[in-house]
């Protein structure tokens, strides 16, 4: 309200195992007071009811939530499935609101595109959603690895959506009917996806954006372009629990891990899995490019070349990577290729010329190493390739011991 001077009439979030487990409910209460309503414990200490708050009584519209939750979330956490979603359903019978409007709508959108009414009115109801039961995983990091989603952020929004167009609560267990959830994000205004853990951030493994950058590309999607505000709600300090606009909380993350001299060298001190450790996190970096591109700046890439491809803090990067872990640099340099390939961010000619000059002879040195952007993205090494031809400083034989390699893949 601060920011856009009224109330948000929708908002999503993501829910994971470990992270309620850390935050011990603070999300799920979120939702509940987004909806207007209250848990009521009983003498042992568990939430066996729910309260509606009269709308007197709560002094502003209820707001519609849509839940997103992993697949261990679904398995370790039922009951509070069902919770969430009785206390839909509570806000949905109190008269009209933006939640019993959404429901209307959903219904008949969904009876618009042949669903049958009473499925309908089924799924229109529900505002749990995640994978198949058994299934796992936000389904479109390795589409993103692949880097797929250039030039068709649709395809990708469409994986999102049918990985998680499944409904949970007390009306269904994993029933999915087509363009549900992609109807329950129609209006989706807020995400909120949460950080308990200073082992874990939002750019060391891929969860993150595989489930937030997910939705968050999807939401954008299905609503004509308009990204939603992205925040995460940082819980990693008790009596410091705040929200923070997701640009921010990724810039923080940059510069005290990725970017920091301190961090590459306790990562150098790891050797081979140091070297590993560096290469997924740019990885996830680009997941970030692709899912959230209002969020990334190309002084990101500009600062991410000059730390490990000048090495500007003097580290011996170069050195440590072909002695450790070679391949983990060239699939850095391969990465940073695609993005200029791409056009999300434009080298200069001459660190154009850098990054090529130096993936055609880690190539043609040791090897082409198979990674989901490099043997997977045909484009890319027809580029490179055909770049290469135009590269100073490379000899004719390293071009070809480049070909080779490539032929060989």
């Amino acid at each position: 309200k601060q920011l856009t001077g009224r109330y948000p009439e929708k908002v999503s979030l993501v829910l994971w195992y470990g992270e309620t487990v850390r935050h011990q409910g603070a999300l799920e209460c979120q939702a509940l007071c987004l909806m207007g309503v209250e848990p009521q414990w009983n003498s042992r200490g568990v939430v066996d009811s729910l309260r509606l708050v009269p709308e007197d009584e709560l002094g502003r519209p209820r707001v519609d939530v849509v839940v997103t939750i992993a697949g261990i979330y679904r398995d370790g956490f039922p009951d509070k499935i069902a919770l969430l979603d009785r206390a839909s359903r509570l806000a949905q019978q109190a008269g009209d609101n933006t939640l019993s409007r959404n429901t209307r709508r959903v219904a008949e959108e969904l009876v618009e595109r042949g669903v049958p009414r009473q499925l309908a009115e089924k799924a229109a109801a529900a505002r749990v959603y995640g994978p198949a039961p058994g299934d796992y995983g936000g389904g479109i990091a390795n589409l993103i690895k692949q880097s797929r989603d250039a030039g068709n952020p649709a395809m990708v929004a469409e994986a999102y959506l049918n990985h998680n167009n499944f409904a949970y609560g007390g009306d269904g267990w994993g029933e999915s009917v087509p363009r549900a959830l992609e109807a329950q994000l129609k209006g989706n205004e807020v995400i909120i996806h949460s950080r308990t853990t200073n082992l874990y951030g939002v750019i060391d493994n891929d969860d993150f954006f595989d489930f937030a950058g997910g939705l968050n590309l999807a939401t954008k999607q299905v609503n004509g372009g308009v990204a939603p505000q992205f925040y995460v709600a940082n819980l990693r300090k008790a009596g410091r629990e705040r929200l923070e606009d997701f640009r921010t909380f990724l810039a923080v993350e940059l510069n005290g891990r990725f970017w920091n001299p301190k961090w590459i060298r306790e990562m150098q001190n790891s050797g081979y899995a140091g070297a590993r450790e560096i290469f997924d996190h740019l990885e996830n970096v680009y997941g970030w490019q692709a899912t959230a591109p209002e969020h990334m700046s190309g002084a990101g890439w500009e600062k991410t070349y000059e730390v490990y491809v000048e090495d500007k803090y003097r580290l011996g990067l170069k050195e440590f990577f072909e002695k450790e872990n070679p391949h983990a640099r060239q699939y850095m340099l391969a990465r940073m290729l695609e993005v200029d390939r791409q056009g999300s961010h434009l080298f200069t000619p001459e660190q154009k010329q850098r990054l090529l000059r130096e993936y055609v002879r880690s190539v043609a040195s040791f090897g082409i190493g198979c990674s989901a952007n490099t043997c997977g993205n045909r484009k890319l090494q027809a580029a490179v390739a055909d770049a290469a031809k135009q590269v100073t400083g490379l000899s004719a034989g390293e071009i070809r011991s480049f070909r080779q390699a490539l032929e060989r893949a």
